[in-house]
Parts: C-alpha cells; sequence; structure tokens
C-alpha cells in the first residue's frame, strides 16, 4: 500500500527532493548543469571561467603586478662634443683714423639741481568748533521745539478719576506725547555783540530746513527787541513778525551781555517784559537759546522762561529733562 502524500507542503527541502529536482532539470544545458553542481559542491563544475571584467583603465594599470616584465634601462644617447676650434688672425692690418669730438656746450643744470625758493611758513589753520554738532543738532531741535498733543494711547489713571469722582466725559483722556506739526519761529539776534555767532545762527537755521521743511519753520531777525523781529521779502522790504498760536518761539540770543561796552544794546527788562506778554496772549510758548553761561543770564527772565545753553557739550536729553514731552499750548 502506498504512502499518502500529505496534502500540506513542507517547509524544509530533503535530499531526495534535490535529487528529483536533478533528474527532472535538463543537464544538456550549460547554465543548469553549474547550477546543479554548486547545489551538489562540484567547485569545477560551479565556478565556470566567465571571461575578464570590462574595465576603463590604462593598459599599463590592467597588468597584473607579477606579469609585469622589467626590461633593462638602457643609456641615453649623447651627441659627442663639438671639437674646439681656436680662431687665428688672417693678418691683414686695419688702419684707422680716430678724430676726437669737440667739446660739448655748457648746459645748464637740470631744474632738480637749482635752488629754489623757500616756502613760505604754514599757518596754523584755525578750525572753528560750532556750537552745536550737527550730529546733535536734530535730537536737541526736537526735544526744543515739540508741543504737545494728546497721542494714542488713553490715559488710565485720568480716565479712572473721573469715573470714580462721578464727572461725565466728553471725551476720552489720552495720553500727551510731542509733536512737530506745528513748526517754529527762530528769532536770530544779530546785535554787535552777536558777530562772532554769525555762523552758528546760519548753522541752526539749515539744521531747522533739514529738520522741518520750508513749510513749517519762519526765520527772523533783530537787534534789541525781539517783538520788532522782520524777514526781508523778495521785493527787499522788511516784513515783521506776528506770532502764530501754537507755534514755538526759538530765540538765539546772548541778551546782549557779549559786549560790557555796549549797555545801550543791551535786552532791556521792559522790552522782555512785554514780548512775553505778547507771546502770552497769543498762546505761543517761548523757547530761549543762549551762548553765554548759566552765571551771565539775566535774573529778570523769570522762572517761567526755559533757556538752553547754545553749546556743543548740551545733549538731547537735558534738553528733554528741561521741556518734557513737548511744550504746553500757552506757556
Amino acid at each position: 500500500m502506498a504512502a499518502r502524500r500529505p496534502s500540506r507542503p513542507r517547509g524544509d527541502i530533503g535530499l531526495g527532493d534535490l535529487a528529483k529536482a536533478i533528474v527532472e532539470l535538463d543537464l544538456d544545458n550549460n547554465h543548469y548543469l553549474h547550477l546543479a553542481a554548486r547545489c551538489l559542491g562540484f567547485e569545477g563544475l560551479a565556478h565556470p571561467d566567465s571571461g575578464r571584467p570590462q574595465t576603463a583603465a590604462d593598459m599599463r594599470m590592467r597588468r597584473h603586478p607579477a606579469r609585469q616584465t622589467k626590461q633593462p634601462r638602457r643609456g641615453r644617447a649623447f651627441v659627442p662634443p663639438a671639437p674646439v676650434i681656436t680662431p687665428e688672425p688672417a693678418g691683414d692690418v686695419l688702419t684707422s683714423t680716430l678724430e676726437p669730438r669737440p667739446p660739448a656746450a655748457a648746459q645748464p643744470p637740470p631744474g632738480w639741481l637749482q635752488d629754489k625758493e623757500p616756502a613760505p611758513p604754514k599757518h596754523p589753520q584755525i578750525i572753528r568748533q560750532p556750537l552745536l554738532l550737527q550730529n546733535r543738532a536734530a535730537g536737541v531741535l526736537k526735544a526744543a521745539i515739540a508741543v504737545r498733543r494728546p497721542g494714542r494711547q488713553l490715559d488710565m489713571p485720568r480716565l479712572i478719576d473721573r469715573v470714580i469722582a462721578g464727572r461725565p466725559l466728553h471725551e476720552l483722556p489720552h495720553l500727551p506725547v510731542g509733536s512737530m506739526e506745528q513748526g517754529v519761529d527762530m528769532l536770530c539776534d544779530y546785535g554787535e555783540s552777536m558777530q562772532p555767532f554769525y555762523a552758528d545762527l546760519q548753522g541752526l537755521a539749515d539744521s531747522l530746513a533739514r529738520l522741518l521743511g520750508s513749510s513749517l519753520y519762519r526765520v527772523f531777525e533783530y537787534e534789541t527787541d525781539p517783538g520788532r523781529a522782520f524777514e526781508w521779502t523778495s521785493a527787499d522790504e522788511p516784513l515783521f513778525w506776528t506770532p502764530k498760536a501754537g507755534r514755538p518761539v526759538l530765540l538765539a540770543t546772548d541778551f546782549g551781555r557779549g559786549n560790557p561796552r555796549g549797555l545801550h544794546q543791551r535786552l532791556r527788562p521792559a522790552i522782555w517784559q512785554a514780548f512775553l506778554r505778547q507771546t502770552r496772549q497769543a498762546r505761543v510758548p517761548v523757547l530761549v537759546c543762549s551762548p553765554l553761561p548759566p552765571t551771565s543770564w539775566p535774573r529778570w527772565l523769570g522762572r517761567d522762561v526755559k533757556v538752553i545753553h547754545w553749546d556743543p557739550r548740551t545733549r538731547a536729553g537735558s534738553v528733554s529733562r528741561l521741556v518734557g514731552s513737548g511744550h504746553e499750548i500757552g506757556r
């Protein structure tokens, strides 16, 4: 009775299965013959000579080092040296007549040998130092001519106080910020005592022009009374200054104290008080720039007047502490 094959395939291949597969193969085919030999362990048939691989290299690199034949080095062939031939005179005598050259005419010495006149002594160049340095002018002027106006941020303490006090809110209070949109009027003192600072007055006007433009600043001049300041029109006629509400006034002066002899050219207290009344009525803030040290300022200026020392050592921070976030309209 024949054994019944299991219907389930086995996982291992035995020797009988291998022998059965070899019998069924076509061993006339070299490929199948080599596969069968590899399975049975015959090294000779399992690894036939398959030829050399294709390479891309120099012919000297393709050779096996053992097969490279060593050829004896041959010596280099040199050309025999040329024979040394000593030249001999032909025996002829050459005759020549040498005539002396005429003496050269005397030439003047070159320019670099001639004695030059000594250069005049160089005088030391005097460099004028401006009262307001250019790299600090913008910061100082921004802090000096700023005017307060309501900003974007709400004034929360003031708002809470109104709510607690029960007062009606017609508008929301905002924190003040400094603004230069009002421009500035510059009154320049062109008196005799300010003559050494004429260039500084022009430099201050140029700084305002770069900062504000031509439409937001005006420049006027006076000698003793700032309330009578004027500018020259295109028709060469004086146009007197009139205060504009909300626009600050920048007064550049030494109060006439730079010239101790010109007592009649000094700014009088009565004239100064009249000028302050004029600006208060027009609600114009006043700021003074003076090149004199604070010890030389008049005592009758008053505490309400803000004076800036017009000096290279003055910083924008000191001006900000004096003015705050900006001038209040009417002060």
